[in-house]
């Protein structure tokens, strides 16, 4: 489960993005095939690590962040 939080923190980096951003970010980055669905990576997004810092009306999705950075 580490690597996984540590491929996602890579993913948002020290943007602020949604679910589906974060998602689309990981495919286009990896060479392995996992891909996580909204729910499961929204319950990895819960973690001390990451933040919750709004919400996008268009997507109609919360927008999420690194609380660190990178």
């Amino acid at each position: 489960m580490n690597s996984t939080v540590k491929r996602i923190e890579q993913a948002l980096g020290d943007e602020t993005l949604t679910i589906n951003e974060i998602i689309l970010k990981l495919k286009n980055q990896e060479k392995r095939t996992t891909s996580f669905t909204t729910y499961q990576l929204a319950n990895l997004l819960r973690r001390k690590q990451f933040e919750k810092v709004g919400f996008c009306k268009a997507s109609k999705q919360a927008l999420w962040r690194n609380k660190n950075g990178i």
